[in-house]
């Protein structure tokens, strides 16, 4: 597809929606002002969707030959589609996109880097891209805490491939509670230790698709002057092959067989007391808050592949929908194509209002993340919706695939399509970089509350302002917008009185709050794209036309079936009810 090539010209994939994509880059101010040169950025979009064009099957190879590992010659198998997937990103140029240029990479913004990516994932949901995502967040750690000599010995190779990154923090026996890890470490000199232990739910562990494999563990390190609890995480280097060219003292225990996103090995390992790890940056305690660089990162990438996962099932059911000639319309016996019958239009406008409202979140995370460099409003706003940007799309784009599956009917749930396994590839964002629940609690337990409900009034402001803008313009969605802006910061004042008093009963109901500030965000970003769609439509021709009309369309769907619920989950949380609170083990 030719960057010059008209919007009337551009042909929709059954895959992703260039169109789209571009209306976020070009047509959001927020957006555009990090974009950069839009003809060099329009090349690497070019370059993306041949990506995957030239390694299209390489999604479906892999769910359905998930890698495996022979105990006796220690090997892991990955498919060969899976490693050509590999060179092919490696060699394009793709690794390097948002990495700094004294690093070896492109020096891309994070918005650029997002829109690139997002055609990428939704190309391939089943855990091709977690290979390099990892990859990319572990080599930005290195550089933020890193000494000098970890950051000249790891960054670089990081950034252009030839290694592979992990995060390693759970075990077996703790999950999610990170404080109750008993990895250890024991200082040999300097930043050097031996460390002993065992890591569950590690992706990306042990394969050869890398030169090295570089672990970022978290463990406790032995000694009196260890603090209890979290404070006493500390985080190191572990790489499978260490500086001299020897192997390093790490065992591959076992690979977990998931329901999807099965082309990334997801691993149970131990480390043996010969196991070398070197203490990132030299400093002692600092793991969690070193390790929350990686995991914001990795929340953010999440976030893309949920909303990405629901713009592949969105476009592969609208293909589907217009091909399908099943039914005749009312008071005709004149078959037609699904896509006329308004129930399935229903299903696909849903689909489009979740997954194309969980793109634009995404995006406007990696401008947020953009201008938080000098910014510092942009730096609270980020803040208070990096557990939003997770947990939202996670779970409603994965409401959207649902819906895909019901376009197709009998075929949706069958393997001749790939929309049972974009569910099943997207069911996983639930629980990946802390489960949903976590995140809403992490939300108003602790970033709707900070510095003294600063983030809160913040995010209010800039939704407001957008509100105001469009009261005349777009009356209806500016208005109820407002009420839900005013439900927002309501409730969360109440639930944050109580906080101070009854913690538990404030928090009962967290996941409600987290749906309710989601659905009130994304309402805001599709008042945006109404606001510019409705600009750009007197003027607008050929397949501008109806592409605007639905943009417009799509956001008054969001508002009267979507934005509506804010209303009902506000009434719930500021009731303080406490069912599940209440409830006893016994009574199950």
């Amino acid at each position: 597809m030719s960057a010059t090539a008209s919007d009337a010209d551009r042909h929709r994939s059954t895959i992703f929606d260039r169109r789209n994509v571009e209306f976020l880059l070009w047509e959001q101010p927020a957006f555009a002002a990090q974009a950069g040169d839009r003809e060099t950025l329009s090349a690497m979009l070019d370059a993306a969707e041949d990506l995957v064009e030239s390694h299209a099957s390489a999604d479906a190879v892999a769910d359905a030959h998930e890698p495996t590992w022979d105990p006796e010659t220690n090997i892991v198998s990955i498919p060969d589609e899976t490693r050509a997937f590999l060179d092919a990103q490696r060699e394009g140029g793709f690794t390097l996109l948002g990495a700094d240029v004294e690093d070896g990479g492109l020096g891309l913004s994070l918005t650029a880097s997002t829109a690139v990516n997002s055609i990428i994932s939704c190309g391939f949901t089943s855990g091709l891209g977690g290979f390099y995502a990892l990859t990319h967040c572990a080599a930005n750690l290195i550089k933020a805490h890193g000494t000098t000599e970890q950051k000249d010995t790891y960054v670089r190779p990081l950034v252009e491939g030839k290694y592979g990154g992990t995060m390693a923090l759970s075990e077996a026996q703790s999950g999610s509670s990170l404080s109750d890890l008993k990895a250890k470490a024991r200082h040999v000199s300097g930043d050097e230790y031996r460390l002993s232990g065992s890591k569950m739910w590690t992706s990306g562990f042990d394969h050869d698709c890398f030169d090295n494999i570089i672990h970022l563990v978290l463990a406790k390190i032995e000694g009196d002057d260890t603090p209890q609890g979290n404070r006493g995480i500390s985080l190191f280097i572990v790489p499978k092959v260490l500086p001299d060219g020897s192997p390093n003292d790490v065992a591959l225990n076992g690979l977990n067989h998931k329901m999807g996103q099965r082309a990334l090995p997801n691993s149970y390992w131990s480390m043996e007391d010969g196991c070398v790890g070197y203490l990132v940056g030299g400093a002692k305690h600092a793991g969690l808050m070193q390790m929350f660089t990686m995991m914001n990162d990795m929340r953010v990438a999440v976030g893309l592949h949920a909303a990405c996962c629901g713009v592949r099932g969105f476009q592969e059911s609208l293909a589907y929908a217009k091909e399908r000639i099943q039914g005749s319309a009312l008071g005709s016996k004149t078959q037609v194509p699904i896509i006329e019958h308004a129930d399935v239009r229903r299903q696909l406008l849903a689909q489009k209002a979740l997954s194309e409202g969980a793109l634009h979140l995404c995006f406007f995370a990696a401008s947020l993340v953009d201008d938080s460099k000098t910014n510092e409003e942009a730096a609270t706003l980020l803040e208070v919706l990096i557990p939003v940007v997770k947990a939202w799309p996670s779970e409603w784009a994965l409401e959207a695939n649902k819906w895909a599956i019901q376009v197709l009917g009998g075929y949706g749930y069958t393997r001749d399509y790939p929309v049972e396994r974009l569910y099943r590839d997207n069911r996983l964002n639930m629980i990946h970089e802390g489960t949903n629940g976590i995140q809403a609690l992490d939300l108003l337990g602790r970033k709707a509350v900070m510095k003294d409900g600063a983030a809160t009034r913040a995010l209010a402001t800039a939704m407001m302002t957008d509100v105001h803008m469009n009261a005349e313009t777009l009356p209806d969605l500016a208005a109820d917008l407002g009420e839900a802006v005013e439900r927002y910061g309501t409730t969360t004042a109440l639930l944050g009185k109580e906080l101070s008093q009854n913690p538990a009963r404030a928090l009962a109901n967290a996941h409600e709050y987290l749906n309710m500030v989601g659905h009130t965000v994304v309402a805001w970003l599709w008042l945006r794209e109404a606001a510019a769609a409705s600009k750009k439509l007197p003027s607008a021709t050929g397949a501008d036309v109806p592409f605007y009309e639905g943009k417009v369309a799509t956001a008054r769907y969001f508002f009267r079936h979507e934005l509506a619920k804010t209303r009902a989950q506000a009434e719930l949380l500021g009731s303080l009810e406490t069912s599940a609170l209440d409830v006893r083990p016994g009574h199950f």
